[in-house]
């Protein structure tokens, strides 16, 4: 039998209607292998189309002149542009200001301004402590900057030259006593120029008008009633009750017998002569021998657990003890009791309005001001070396928390370094605690949503008034962009 034989299709009839079967499946899987063909074809031609496209229309990442930090796309043509012309910079240097471009020399003259600003006689240089601090500040300032004069052409708001000029003359009047002198030796020492300081002043009236609809709209969420009565409810065992409090004479002896001597002789005689002369005979220490061991406004949660208890449970005028304490047997007697006190929501109520407001308001700008960042983040790319997390879309690294001490954040990026884990130890670095602090009325702007805010009440012992504003009418850039 030859090698072909049985391979080649059986005659006849069946034969031939499966010849001619297999001829028509096997031309349609010819035209199946065709439009195979004919689809990856078009694809890599799409592609390559695609590829052609993007080059000519400069898909992707801008590239960076040289002599610049950063470009932002999509600024608008009739961007605010400087009112003095030509224009200089802090070293006096005619430069033309492209609103698209961040240049090294504006950088390096804001800069310079911040570490003057800080109180440095010279600025810092990489390394150096505050360095990454005004690196990052400069940056922003600049950027941000240039972000809300594109955001103020899109709103069609627009700052005058004669408004520029007012709002100096106010700076002047209120941060230098209305003496030209003194504003020209700040210039000289700050590293602003005049044109600078209208540049920001301009910028600070632009956040003004940009904030006012904010402002109403947040005027519009006023707090109810219901909502004010329900703040006060909520925090009217903490916040509006000053707790119980009790003047209390005490003596502290490590020695038993001592205390129990101690508080016989006082219940034959109580007064401050003989707390006095008990004290020195038989106290540990005799440094509260001269006020008689007493002690006023004393809370409850100064001894914690049975001395605590036990004190603020005695009577007035009777000597208790001895009791086993921290520093030894202690011997005690309440000379005065102040009564709890609650604050009625009355007397609450302006500031706890105030406060919802303030939060209503937060919210308004907080919102606007994360769209508005994540809108223009996206369209600025930064050199390397000049690549933040917060202005920068080609950012690449390990999110800070602003809430957070820098010295934490480093903590964390050493220990996963040194261990090489990805849940790396943050001792020293508690979870931040976000809270509710009043700003100082007119301080919210677009650029600070937060406004210079108040201490949180109620206020630490000792804490008599609200955190300054900042310097200079808040002119220095460090102190106007903030996150929100």
């Amino acid at each position: 039998m030859s090698p072909s034989k049985g391979k080649r299709p059986t005659t006849g009839k069946g034969g031939a209607k499966a010849g001619k079967g297999g001829g028509a499946a096997g031309r349609g899987r010819g035209r199946q292998e065709v439009q195979r063909l004919a689809t990856l074809v078009f694809g890599v031609v799409f592609v390559l189309l695609f590829v052609v496209v993007a080059i000519a229309e400069g898909i992707g990442p801008p590239s960076i002149p040289s002599g610049a930090i950063a470009v932002i796309e999509g600024v608008p043509a009739d961007a605010a542009a400087p009112f003095d012309k030509p224009y200089k910079d802090c070293n006096g240097k005619p430069v033309t200001q492209d609103l698209g471009v961040v240049t090294e020399d504006e950088y390096n003259c804001a800069f310079k301004q911040l570490a003057a600003g800080s109180g440095l006689k010279t600025p810092p240089k990489p390394g150096e402590e505050q360095y990454e601090a005004l690196h990052e500040g400069a940056i922003t300032t600049l950027i941000e900057n240039i972000w809300l004069q594109s955001l103020a052409v899109e709103e069609g708001i627009e700052i005058t030259a004669k408004e520029v000029e007012e709002e100096e003359a106010k700076l002047i009047k209120k941060s230098f006593e209305g003496s030209q002198k003194k504003f020209d030796e700040f210039l000289k020492t700050s590293g602003y120029t005049e044109q600078d300081v209208n540049e920001r002043l301009k910028v600070q009236a632009l956040s003004a008008k940009l904030a006012k609809p904010l402002e109403e709209q947040a005027r519009d969420a006023a707090p109810s009633a219901g909502e004010i009565s329900d703040a006060y409810e909520a925090e009217k065992a903490t916040r509006f009750t000053k707790p119980e409090t009790r003047d209390i004479r005490t003596l502290i002896t490590k020695d038993r017998k001592k205390a129990e001597a101690a508080k016989a002789a006082l219940e034959k005689d109580d007064s401050d002569k003989s707390w006095k002369a008990v004290i020195k005979k038989y106290a540990e220490s005799t440094a509260t021998a001269a006020s008689g061991g007493l002690q006023p406004g004393v809370t409850e949660e100064q001894y914690a657990g049975p001395v605590g208890e036990a004190m603020f449970s005695a009577p007035k005028g009777k000597v208790e003890g001895p009791l086993k304490y921290t520093l030894g047997e202690v011997i005690f007697e309440v000379e005065k009791v102040t009564p709890e006190e609650v604050r009625p929501l009355g007397e609450a109520e302006a500031e706890i309005k105030t406060e919802l407001e303030q939060k209503a308001k937060e919210k308004v700008f907080t919102g606007y001001i994360e769209s508005f960042r994540s809108k223009w983040r996206s369209r600025t790319y930064c050199a390397s070396g000049f690549t933040i997390e917060k202005t920068c879309s080609n950012f690449k690294g390990s999110p800070k928390n602003e809430e957070a001490a820098p010295s934490c954040f480093e903590e964390v990026e050493k220990t996963k370094k040194e261990e090489a884990t990805p849940t790396p130890k943050t001792e020293g670095c508690p979870a931040p605690i976000l809270q509710l602090k009043p700003a100082a009325p007119g301080t919210v702007t677009i650029v600070a949503p937060k406004g210079v805010q108040l201490a949180q009440r109620p206020y630490p012992p000792g804490l008599e008034s609200a955190e300054a504003a900042p310097s200079l009418g808040g002119l220095v850039p460090s102190e106007v962009p903030t996150s929100p």
